[in-house]
């Protein structure tokens, strides 16, 4: 058994008719179009741009920091609340950390996220020459308090007549 059909294309409106040569019935269709991200012109300097429950590493971070397909990466905060990012190996807590994905995007959610957005969305990321791992510095100010600084001698004074503050 054959059955006979005929389409018609308008390439105006993206549609589609098919009728069946044989009963006369037709349907009409759409083609459904895929929406894509524009695309962002990457910039050659290594950034971490961070999104809402994630981040994504350009090219030339992947390229600098090392790292590939499956590695784990971690942010972590020095003493002075800056952020550092490495592997779990280079940190040396493996197994610590999420995987890289093959689109370059780390999953990065919650208080963390939110902590680092305070810093910024878009990061430059720089060798940390002592150790093997690197240095974030975020697109916002960080928030400084309106503590006074202290005169240092007026300090040692405090301290030699034990004022406390």
């Amino acid at each position: 058994m054959k059955l006979k059909f005929y389409i018609i294309f308008d390439t105006e409106t993206q549609t589609f008719e098919v009728s069946n040569a044989e009963t006369g019935e037709t349907h009409v269709s759409a083609i459904k179009q895929k929406t894509k991200k524009p695309q962002v012109e990457e910039s050659t300097d290594p950034q971490l741009i961070l999104e809402d429950s994630r981040y994504l590493l350009n090219t030339a971070a992947i390229n600098m920091m090392g790292i590939k397909t499956g590695d784990r990466i971690d942010i972590k905060f020095d003493i002075n609340g800056n952020p550092i990012i490495g592997t779990d190996k280079n940190f040396g807590t493996e197994g610590t950390g999420n995987l890289l994905t093959k689109s370059n995007t780390v999953r990065y959610s919650g208080t963390n996220n939110a902590k680092l957005a305070e810093l910024g969305k878009v990061f430059s990321i720089s060798k940390d020459e002592n150790r093997n791992l690197f240095i974030l510095k975020g697109d916002k100010e960080p928030i400084k308090d309106d503590i006074p600084e202290v005169d240092s001698k007026l300090l040692k004074l405090a301290q030699v007549m034990n004022i406390r503050g």
